[in-house]
Formats: structure tokens, C-alpha cells, sequence
């Protein structure tokens, strides 16, 4: 075991901080990525994915004869899964934030299909949600997490062996 002077122990410390914050960035990051995907395979499973896939309800007759073949529900001109911005904190905040702007770049619009709404013409439109809490997803990111701080604190930070 290494014994310390002061001035060792402090660049020692300075050390261990500044890799754990640069590698909680990186693994910020990599969690907001992860965290994309996830989301963005709501839009081809057809439904959210928690610890199950929750289906989304089928179209109408009507709404399924005005959609061109093959393309899957919510995906018309894939506006809604396109207009997804995923933004990190500024410096010293570790945040991500996904969001989707929905058919016209409105948030709003989103919102209403991850939570269902009436339309202009007085129809109920299902909850096809595509974004949300996952238990799933929470599980993979502590898992991440949980990883990079084993990684950082596994280095051999030892200074001024003798």
C-alpha cells in the first residue's frame, strides 16, 4: 500500500474526479443513444415496449383505406418518428432529454397520439404510446451505469509508488 503526501492525495483525488465526470458524460450519452433506440422501436414493433410489447390498437377500416400499403401505423410520411431531438445538459448537468415534435414539429401533436385524443371530426383516437417510463429500459441503463463506474474505479489510480 502507498503511503501518501498531502500534495500526492489531493492529485490523487483531482484524478479520480476528473475521469469519473468525463466518464459519466460518456456514459451519458451512451444512455440517451440507447435510450433512442428503444424508443424508436415502438414505431416498428407497432407498440411501446416494457416488460412486454404493448400493442398498439389496429387502424380503423376507414383510416386503413386512406394509408398507402405496407406502411405501419403512426408512420404516414414518418413525421412523428423523424422530428425525435435528443439534448444533453449544459456543462456540469447530466441530463438527456428525448423528445418528439409530431406531425408538424409540434410537441403537442406527439402527446396526443402517446395519450389518445378526439379528433377535429369527434372520433376517439387510441393511445398508441410511444414514449414513456420503461421499467425494461431502466433496467438496461443501471446496468450501463453500473458498468462505467466499475470500469473507473477499477483503474489503478495509485500515484508516487515507492
Amino acid at each position: 500500500m502507498a503511503i501518501f503526501t498531502p500534495k500526492q492525495f489531493i492529485k490523487q483525488i483531482d484524478s479520480i474526479a476528473n475521469n469519473f465526470m468525463t466518464a459519466m458524460k460518456d456514459e451519458l450519452m451512451d444512455m440517451g443513444i440507447a435510450a433512442e433506440k428503444h424508443f424508436d422501436k415502438s414505431f416498428d414493433n407497432e407498440g411501446f415496449t416494457d416488460k412486454v410489447l404493448q400493442k398498439w390498437v389496429p387502424l380503423s377500416r376507414r383510416r386503413l383505406n386512406e394509408k398507402t400499403a405496407g406502411n405501419k401505423i403512426l408512420t404516414d410520411r414518418g413525421e412523428l418518428r423523424g422530428s425525435k431531438t435528443l439534448s444533453y445538459g449544459s456543462t456540469g448537468t447530466l441530463t438527456a432529454t428525448i423528445s418528439y415534435g409530431g406531425g408538424g414539429g409540434s410537441i403537442a401533436s406527439s402527446a396526443r397520439n402517446n395519450h389518445g385524443f378526439i379528433n377535429g371530426e369527434g372520433y376517439s383516437v387510441p393511445k398508441r404510446q410511444f414514449i414513456g417510463k420503461s421499467f425494461i429500459l431502466n433496467l438496461r441503463l443501471l446496468r450501463m451505469l453500473d458498468e462505467r463506474i466499475r470500469t473507473v474505479f477499477d483503474t489503478n489510480y495509485t500515484v508516487g509508488r515507492g
